[in-house]
């Protein structure tokens, strides 16, 4: 779904992962709110492109991470377009 570059990518300094608000996408959560509240918890890290499409998968349930894993290797080359 995502370059392999972007798992050598390293994390700041101090950085903890996030328990992550899962999306679902069926609840009344809009993408917009998905979003913004994942920013928010990236902290430091949500400064870097490659780890915010890195940890996306880690804000998705059961059909929403099945529909971004489904996705062609390297479909997504930055943030924006996963955006």
């Amino acid at each position: 779904m995502y370059p392999i570059f972007f798992d050598s990518v390293q994390y700041p300094a101090g950085f903890r992962l996030a328990d992550f608000i899962n999306f679902n996408g069926e609840d009344n959560k809009s993408t917009f709110e998905h979003i913004s509240q994942y920013l928010i918890q990236l902290g430091e890290a949500g400064s870097i492109s490659e780890l915010k499409v890195r940890l996306f998968s880690l804000s998705l349930t059961v059909t929403t991470f099945s529909w971004f894993s489904s996705l062609a290797p390297n479909f997504i080359s930055s943030w924006e377009q996963l955006e």
